[in-house]
């Protein structure tokens, strides 16, 4: 099976990497690489590919609004060590005018930013509010 750059493939691992996809973003002599879902890349060897994906067929069209040509924000995110709630608002406020939903954008990232505040008790008296106004 020859596949190409763009081709998806889903992890049929273990249950913790079950249903992953990657994307075939280059192709060598012998080796498929692989860029996942968080940005990892991965090397798989040609004949061995089955074992560990199965083959969607399609293209993976990425959105304009999708700019990864100077890496990827979840790579990013990691070396940074932000929590989910962090790397969520900055990705939206990143892509929001790309989008063209800055407005909805900004209301989703105040929504997560309330969440932030409820789930770890931080206490930051009124600034979410003012955001708000």
């Amino acid at each position: 099976m020859d596949l190409k750059k763009g081709d998806v493939l889903v992890s049929n691992g273990s249950q913790l990497t079950k249903g992953i996809e990657c994307k075939v973003i280059d192709v060598l002599d012998d080796v498929y690489v692989l860029e996942s879902e968080n940005g990892n890349t991965y090397f798989y060897l040609k004949c061995e590919i089955l074992t560990f994906f199965d083959v969607e067929k399609q293209e993976m069209e990425t959105p304009k609004h999708y700019d990864n040509t100077k890496g990827t924000l979840y790579k990013v995110a990691e070396e940074r060590g932000w929590n989910t709630y962090i790397t969520d608002v900055i990705k939206r406020l990143e892509r929001a005018e790309k989008k063209g939903e800055f407005i909805s954008d900004i209301d989703k990232s105040i929504h997560v930013l309330q969440l932030y505040k409820q789930e770890q008790g931080y206490k930051f008296e009124g600034q979410i509010e003012k955001l708000n106004q």
